[in-house]
C-alpha cells in the first residue's frame, strides 16, 4: 500500500487531483428490498424497456400503465398466474411525467388517457424546452436527456408524487447519436437520477432489423443499451394471428426469472388484458414462428399424402391442387419446411424446365449430429449443413 502511495505521489505533477474516485465501502451499504411499480414486471428507481417494431401498440401500453398509476387501477389479472408476487395488485397512485414527442397530446394521447379512465391531473408532459440561440433571441426546442437533466431535475422537483418517468421514444430525447456505447454513456445520468429518487423510468425502443431471434440483440445500441435496464419486455402483434388487434406483452429480462407473458388487445381506444397468462417465448415471436399450426399441420398431412408415391410432382401442380383444398400458398411452404421434401428440376415434352417436389429420405441423424458436434475442422460442419440442407 505504501509503495502504491508513493507511486500516485510521485506523478502528483501530471494527475488533475480534482478528479477523485467515489471509493464505498460496502459494510456501510444498507441492504434494501426491490420495490415495485408494477409487481414483478416494472422496478422503482431502475431503467425498463418497452421494445417492439412500429405499429405494436407500444405507446398505447405505456398510456394503460400511466392511467393505471395516475388512478390507482388494478394490474392485469393475469399478471398473478404464476407471477413472483403471488396476489393481485393494485397500482400505487401517483402522478406520471410523460415525454413523447410521435403523438399529439389533443388528437391521440388524451383521447387514450380518458379511454383508460387516467386521471388527467396525474399526468404531465413536458412538450418542449426554451432556449436562447448565440444572439440572445428564445426558440422552442425538443428536450434532450443529454443537455436537459437539470431541467428534468427542476421540473420532477415540482411534482412531489411522482412515481413514473416514461419516455416515447427513447432515441428521440438523445439525439442523433445512437451507437451503443454512446447511448449507454447519455442514459446514466438518468439511470442514476431514477435511483436516488426512487422513480420508474419506462424507456420505449424500436427493434433494429437484424435477423436476430433475441430480444436483448434487437433493440437500437444492442446490448450497450438493453445491458443498462434492469427489465425489459416486447410487446409484438401475433405473427400470422387471426385477430389483427391481439399483442403480446413478454417479459425478456427481469432482475428475477421473468414473470408471465401476457396478451392483451385493443378495443374501442382501450386496452384489455386477457384473464390468463400465455405461454408463448419472446424468441419464437420474433422468429415469426407460427403458433396456431392447425393449419400448417393439416397442409403438411396433405402434402405427405400427395406425394407418398416417391414419384415427385411439379410445384405449379401442387400449389393449384392445394388452392382447391383450401390451403394458402404461404401455409404450403411454412408446411414443406417442417418436412422432409427434395426440390429438383425436370424437363416437359417441349423442352421447357419446371421444378417439382418429392419427399426424400431424411439424413442419418447419428451421423449428421456427430459432424455437427465435431470442432476439429471446417469440413465436418460444412459437410453437416450440405446433409441439413440437402433435402431443402
Amino acid at each position: 500500500m505504501k509503495e502504491n502511495a508513493d507511486l500516485l505521489g510521485s506523478k502528483t505533477a501530471v494527475m488533475d487531483i480534482s478528479k477523485q474516485a467515489q471509493i464505498v465501502s460496502l459494510d456501510q451499504v444498507t441492504v434494501s428490498d426491490i420495490d415495485w411499480l408494477w409487481p414483478d414486471y416494472i422496478p422503482m428507481g431502475m431503467l425498463t424497456l418497452l421494445v417492439g417494431d412500429p405499429s405494436a401498440a407500444k405507446s398505447f401500453l405505456t398510456l394503460f400503465i400511466a392511467a393505471a398509476v395516475s388512478s390507482g387501477l388494478n394490474w392485469p389479472t393475469a399478471a398473478c398466474h404464476g407471477g413472483l408476487s403471488g396476489e393481485a395488485k393494485r397500482a400505487r397512485p401517483g402522478s406520471v411525467l410523460l415525454l413523447n414527442n410521435e403523438d399529439s397530446p389533443e388528437k391521440i394521447i388524451l383521447p387514450r388517457l380518458k379511454a383508460l379512465n387516467a386521471d388527467l391531473s396525474k399526468i404531465k408532459m413536458i412538450p418542449s424546452v426554451c432556449r436562447r440561440d448565440k444572439f440572445g433571441a428564445e426558440f422552442t426546442d425538443f428536450f434532450n436527456i443529454t443537455t436537459d437533466l437539470l431541467i428534468l431535475q427542476k421540473a420532477i422537483s415540482q411534482i412531489p408524487d411522482l412515481k413514473l418517468i416514461i419516455i416515447d421514444p427513447l432515441t428521440a430525447f438523445i439525439g442523433y447519436n445512437h451507437k451503443g456505447s454512446y447511448l449507454r454513456t447519455a442514459l446514466f445520468p438518468l439511470i442514476e437520477l431514477a435511483r436516488k429518487l426512487n422513480i420508474a423510468v419506462l424507456g420505449v425502443m424500436h427493434l433494429t432489423k437484424t435477423g436476430s431471434a433475441n430480444a436483448l440483440y434487437r433493440p437500437i445500441g444492442g446490448l450497450s443499451v438493453t445491458a443498462a435496464a434492469k427489465t425489459i419486455c416486447l410487446v409484438s402483434s401475433i405473427p400470422n394471428g387471426r385477430n389483427p388487434q391481439r399483442r403480446l406483452f413478454i417479459p425478456v429480462k427481469n432482475i428475477f426469472d421473468n414473470p408471465p407473458a401476457l396478451a392483451f388487445e385493443i378495443k374501442n381506444n382501450s386496452l384489455i388484458f386477457e384473464d390468463k397468462p400465455v405461454n408463448i417465448p419472446s424468441e419464437a415471436v420474433l422468429c415469426h414462428k407460427d403458433y396456431q399450426t392447425p393449419e400448417r399441420d393439416r397442409a403438411v398431412e396433405w402434402l405427405t399424402n400427395l406425394l407418398e408415391d416417391g414419384r415427385g410432382l411439379p410445384v405449379k401442380e401442387i400449389e393449384k391442387l392445394a388452392a382447391s383444398e383450401g390451403i394458402k400458398e404461404h401455409t404450403l411452404r411454412r408446411a414443406r419446411e417442417k418436412m422432409y421434401i427434395k426440390s429438383f428440376s425436370r424437363y416437359d415434352e417441349l423442352g421447357n424446365k419446371f421444378s417439382a417436389w418429392c419427399l426424400a429420405d431424411p439424413p442419418d441423424p447419428y451421423l449428421l449430429n456427430s459432424l455437427l458436434k465435431s470442432q476439429k475442422n471446417d469440413e465436418n460442419r460444412k459437410l453437416a449443413g450440405r446433409m441439413k440442407n440437402s433435402v431443402k
